[in-house]
């Protein structure tokens, strides 16, 4: 790759997302080059800008059944991918099957999941995921890990653009049969990702919260947890942010299917509600029934969900 070809893609991913300029730039050069990936990212911006018809909209749907699987590193799973403009932006990975951390395909990504899988990987594994290469240098959102990629992320390659980090699992689990290290991990994980703003734990209750040590943790970025809960976790949950970390946003999101999308944020003296009117009676029942015969019962508000 030329090194002019190289700056106009730096330049096109680094662009504002409604900034077009650049990305006709590159697709002008991806064509002179041969690249039929430059005729799908124009088709691509024109349709951004306009419905396509006929013939442009049929070519635009052959080209990415012809192209997709080229951009996509080995481990993706080919039905859970988000592509813009002709690149990949997001995915979901299978880790174990994930070998090619030093592939720059993934230098596009900027989402990127895990997929459960029934037998959790080990470190050396995880290390073989993108979270071992050198490309992860655009990725925002990086969810459904198991502990074991702590250690990736705590050792390996820094991900610099870094803002939300979910974890999957049970914190009880420790890796390679020891206690799990998170004081350690925490200590190296967060200066080496300054943008880090949530953390998402993916268990549920207050042990995994407890367990997680993040009481201990000190960086001015990290402002947001989000934790699934049921009924009997709520008050607990409540208690343990307003006295361990007050200046957080703590979020419990229900883990009724019936209330999927909807979460209460644990204020010190007040709980904000956010859910659909359809599923404000039972998430104030739940909610009523963590702290029935209390007397230290929070305000209750109610806040519309945000637009997805």
């Amino acid at each position: 790759m030329s090194s002019a070809l190289d700056d106009a893609w730096e330049l096109a991913l680094s662009a504002p997302r409604r900034e077009l300029g650049p990305w006709r730039v590159l697709a002008d050069m991806l064509l002179g080059e041969g690249d039929p990936r430059g005729e799908w990212m124009q088709l691509e911006l024109d349709a951004e800008q306009a419905p396509l018809k006929g013939l442009a909209r049929g070519r635009l749907v052959r080209l990415r059944e012809e192209l997709l699987p080229q951009l996509l590193p080995l481990g993706v799973v080919p039905t859970k991918v988000e592509v813009h403009r002709g690149v990949l932006v997001g995915c979901v990975v299978i880790a174990s099957q994930a070998r090619t951390p030093n592939d720059v395909r993934w230098q596009t990504v900027r989402r990127l999941a895990f997929s459960p899988e029934r037998q959790p990987p080990s470190i050396q594994s995880w290390q073989r995921t993108p979270l071992g290469g050198p490309h992860l240098r655009r990725l925002v959102s990086l969810v459904d890990i198991e502990q074991e990629a702590m250690e990736v992320l705590a050792s390996g390659p820094a991900i610099p653009s870094l803002e939300s980090l979910g974890l999957l699992g049970h914190v009880g689990r420790p890796p390679g049969g020891g206690p799990a290290p998170w004081a350690r991990w925490w200590s190296l994980v967060l200066p080496r990702h300054p943008k880090l703003r949530e953390v998402h734990l993916g268990w549920s209750g207050l042990q995994s919260v407890t367990e997680a040590r993040l009481e201990g943790v000190r960086t001015a970025a990290l402002t947001r947890v989000l934790v699934s809960a049921g009924p009997d976790d709520l008050r607990g949950l409540h208690t343990w942010a307003v006295a361990a970390r007050p200046d957080w946003e703590f979020v419990a999101e229900f883990r009724d299917p019936r209330l999927a999308g909807a979460s209460v944020v644990l204020g010190q003296s007040v709980l904000v509600l956010r859910c659909s009117p359809a599923q404000a009676e039972r998430a104030e029942e739940q909610i009523r029934s963590s702290w029935r015969g209390r007397v230290d019962v929070p305000e209750l508000r109610h806040e519309p969900l945000a637009a997805p």
